[in-house]
């Protein structure tokens, strides 16, 4: 047993075990919307701890604990990264509609449950999603929650065609200038 020491054991699993606690706490801290660049912050964290277990794999086969550590911790990661911004535990999205800028949008997406969520982005990433209730009753869409951080949408919205309405004229007529309107990206509810 030569060249065996409990020291070399514990000082290995010291460096993945500290960058996979590392990666699952950025994971959690920036996983925020508001917060554009943290895409490239995790994915040079995964990189660096895929390369730290590629070269804990070639030089040190005996220590697998450690290298299952990392493993766990960048599977952990990876899902509280993932799990928050997924569909998998959301109602079924009845109405999609987006409304274009030009280096921006809102997306709006309507719940089978009566729940809806607001998504600015701009060209610097998304801003917090608002979330609230509504009812749609005929071809209006009322909100019964503010569905933007200002009045820029109205409690009632009116859907005519594959168009989402936030104002009309003085006449009755759809206001469809620029950035006055939803385009609706898929429709469910007919």
């Amino acid at each position: 047993m030569t060249g065996f020491s409990i020291k070399k054991i514990v000082v290995g699993r010291k460096v993945p075990l500290s960058f996979g606690i590392i990666l699952v706490i950025l994971s959690v801290f920036l996983n925020r919307p508001t917060f554009p660049f943290s895409i490239i912050v995790i994915f040079l964290t995964f990189a660096f701890i895929i390369a730290n277990l590629v070269v804990l794999l070639i030089r040190i086969k005996r220590d697998r604990i450690s290298i299952l550590i990392t493993i766990i911790c960048i599977i952990l990661s990876g899902l509280i990264f993932w799990v928050p911004s997924s569909e998998l535990f959301k109602s079924k999205i009845i109405i999609e509609a987006q409304l274009n800028d030009d280096l921006s949008y809102i997306n709006l997406k309507l719940r089978e449950n009566g729940k809806f969520e607001t998504t600015p982005v701009t060209m610097f990433g998304r801003v917090e999603t608002i979330k609230g209730k509504y009812k749609i009753e005929n071809d209006k869409i009322i909100f019964f929650d503010q569905p933007y951080d200002n009045d820029f949408i109205p409690d009632t919205i009116t859907i005519i065609e594959d168009k989402i309405i936030l104002k009309f004229d003085d006449k009755g007529e759809p206001v469809t200038s620029f950035a006055t309107f939803f385009d609706i990206l898929s429709n469910n509810s007919r």
